[in-house]
């Protein structure tokens, strides 16, 4: 019960810090409209004033409303809601991927009934990662031309609501004791970890080296996701997709 009820918590208050802080933004550009709005003003001045020492308004609201006397408000604020819109519509629709929901730009009605088989995700293949995107599970590439795989799992703030309760309540206990691994639906028991630290500092990550010498060349099914209490993934099951890669050693 707590633990649902705290995610009611922090939805509602991730919501309503996201939906003022927007409200700032739009108020600031249109020089302070909603804080001249009776009833209001009032619902949104705790929120604005927490904005307004994190922005440090009080330095160059001067300047803004110096600038603002020069020039008619109402074109200024329609300029700046628009320009608002087209940046956030457009920026959406970069990133929307990552989010791993369908971009409202996109008008394709049967994007997911391409093909009737499992969809390949291209992230996952570190030969194929940009630097705008950062998989939780990759391996080095599709096509694996020796008897080693490389699997990696980053380390990432979704490890830690998954787990974590497991961790606080065993010292002793460890992330990589947590990861599941299959091929082609076969476990791997004795699978080795270890912790790597990336060129990047802040990107931590665990990897292991799978013999798969045993394996026929073609395609095979690999599998890696963290073992939770309700064994489930909940919204975090599109970071721990099944990733197929084909095998080729001569």
């Amino acid at each position: 019960f707590l633990k649902i009820f705290g995610g009611y918590i922090m939805a509602f208050t991730l919501i309503s810090g996201l939906t003022s802080f927007l409200l700032y933004i739009i108020d600031l550009f249109t020089m302070g409209l909603f804080r001249k709005i009776p009833i209001l003003s009032y619902l949104v001045y705790p929120f604005f004033i927490v904005y307004d020492f994190i922005t440090l308004r009080p330095y160059y609201e001067r300047a803004m409303v110096l600038f603002t006397s020069n020039v008619k408000r109402w074109q200024f604020r329609i300029g700046a809601i628009v320009f608002g819109i087209l940046t956030a519509a457009t920026s959406y629709n970069s990133f929307s991927s990552n989010l791993q929901y369908k971009s409202f730009i996109d008008q394709r009605k049967f994007s997911e009934r391409l093909s009737e088989n499992p969809l390949m995700h291209e992230m996952c293949y570190a030969d194929q990662i940009t630097p705008d995107y950062f998989p939780t599970v990759y391996i080095p590439s599709m096509i694996i031309e020796n008897n080693f795989l490389r699997v990696g799992v980053n380390y990432k703030k979704s490890l830690d609501e998954l787990i974590g309760y497991e961790l606080h309540i065993d010292s002793s206990k460890y992330i990589d004791q947590f990861m599941i691994l299959t091929i082609d639906d076969s476990l791997y028991t004795n699978v080795t970890w270890r912790q790597l630290q990336k060129k990047d500092i802040a990107n931590l990550a665990i990897e292991s080296m799978i013999d798969i010498s045993f394996l026929s060349n073609g395609i095979h099914l690999l599998k890696v996701k963290p073992k939770t209490r309700n064994e489930g993934l909940g919204r975090f099951k599109n970071e721990f997709p099944d990733i197929y890669f084909w095998k080729d050693v001569h």
